[in-house]
């Protein structure tokens, strides 16, 4: 049986490394992040019962947090003070079309009161997961419409990304901005890595510390002159990990629950990330940066899933990955109060 097991986890790794080496080879944006969800969903749909380890999962946050790190460039938010207001109203308009698409699928796939407007809130998909569980919610129906609404993201913005970059509109001067050097001493993103299961257990009052901490440790570390760098194996493996742990919660039991609330859920989240979208056109007009650059820092996405296509897409990761973690510490600490708020003034019905 213990056999099995490691030959099961060997095809899973094999399989999402190599689906993610095709798709990267042929140019697709976030290739290394979509192959294992692909991955993972074949083997969670086949009914394969596995998920990675917790501490495991940790690591690779903790790898997101130092490759958005590594992107870290003090003039970003200095210039963030000169565009706060269309920064803000983004993150506004952001929220309000999370909550709303959370209402419209509470109504049309009767989900229970808060659980439907949790699933489309925006910031980084385990958090909001894990602190729905907290608050005595289902937490299986916010999952369930978080990795859809992750999925839907992933696959469009990998779509835009390519057809705005053979139609000239991404930036060509962006495209060095995300790429990290394969220079520099190898054991700092190693510690900053570690960090993120030791935060996980004992710094449970950070708001998704296994991300936030080794990021703003890297920051802080890059502020100071050290050379922060993010070697492109970890990343391989980082997003192997995020990926086929997303693709293997895929069950059939879960697509079951789902059950007629589906249609809902995929519709209202392609609704959501077209109107992400528009803003964040909006926001590439008035900011004056590359239109990929604006799409991708107010799209509606999982903090991590947007540092893999920011990263893979060539586009200004220091600006997108400002605006995320804006948007990341907002729904941590205003998502709970205005959630439950919508829930209570829409009477979203089970």
């Amino acid at each position: 049986m213990q056999a099995r097991r490691i030959v099961s986890w060997l095809a899973i790794v094999i399989s999402g490394i190599a689906a993610g080496g095709v798709l990267s080879y042929f140019g697709v944006p976030a290739g290394l992040l979509i192959g294992p969800i692909v991955a993972g969903m074949c083997f969670g749909l086949a009914g394969y019962k596995m998920a990675f380890n917790r501490d495991l999962r940790a690591l690779a946050q903790g790898a997101t947090g130092v490759l958005i790190a590594s992107s870290y460039r003090p003039d970003t938010l200095a210039r963030l003070g000169e565009f706060w207001p269309e920064a803000l109203a983004s993150l506004f308009a952001t929220m309000v079309i999370a909550i709303a698409a959370g209402v419209v699928v509470g109504r049309m796939g009767r989900i229970a009161k808060e659980e439907a407007i949790w699933g489309f809130l925006p910031g980084m998909a385990s958090a909001v997961i894990a602190i729905s569980e907290e608050r005595n919610m289902d937490a299986r129906a916010v999952a369930i419409i978080q990795i859809i609404r992750i999925l839907v993201v992933i696959l469009s913005m990998s779509a835009l990304a390519a057809v705005l970059h053979m139609t000239g509109l991404a930036d060509p001067a962006q495209a060095g901005a995300a790429k990290v050097s394969p220079h520099g001493p190898i054991w700092i993103p190693c510690m900053l890595i570690l960090l993120a299961p030791l935060s996980q257990r004992f710094m449970r009052f950070v708001p998704a510390g296994g991300l936030m901490v080794p990021m703003i440790t890297a920051i802080a570390l890059k502020s100071a002159g050290v050379n922060v760098i993010m070697p492109h194996e970890f990343l391989v493996a980082a997003y192997l990990v995020i990926g086929a742990h997303v693709g293997l919660r895929f069950d059939r039991p879960l697509l079951r629950q789902a059950g007629a609330a589906l249609p809902a859920i995929i519709g209202a989240a392609i609704v959501m990330v077209l109107l992400g979208g528009g803003v964040g056109f909006a926001l590439a007009w008035a900011v004056d940066v590359d239109t990929l650059s604006g799409v991708l820092a107010a799209v509606p996405g999982s903090i991590d899933a947007v540092a893999a296509l920011s990263y893979s897409s060539g586009s200004d990761m220091s600006f997108v990955m400002t605006l995320q973690i804006l948007r990341l510490f907002v729904v941590l600490i205003a998502g709970p109060p205005m959630a439950s708020w919508a829930a209570r003034r829409f009477a979203v019905k089970r």
